[in-house]
């Protein structure tokens, strides 16, 4: 089965890294214990999506997702959502 194949040579080799990771980082109370399935597919879901919808994003936005002030701009966007949230401090 080709799907299964995919899984196991392709995806679950680059999530193991990352599942690693946050194993340690829950272990030591830094991050939510949140199941490992909700984190990984939050995590590669938020960075994915916004490449994989090139041309909604070039239609709805006009933003050339692979230039590289997108592809930048995008990652610090997900590193400032996944380290420090959505929601501002009240003040």
């Amino acid at each position: 089965d080709r799907s299964a194949w995919l899984t196991n040579e392709l995806l679950k080799p680059i999530y193991k890294g990352m599942e690693d990771t946050i194993a340690e980082e829950k272990a030591k109370g830094r991050i939510r214990n949140i199941p490992q399935a909700n984190i990984t597919s939050f995590v590669i879901g938020s960075i994915t999506m916004f490449f994989s919808r090139s041309y909604q994003m070039e239609q709805a936005y006009g933003i050339d997702v692979f230039s590289q002030e997108a592809v930048e701009a995008h990652a610090d966007a997900i590193n400032e959502l996944i380290f420090n949230g959505l929601l501002m401090d009240e003040k």
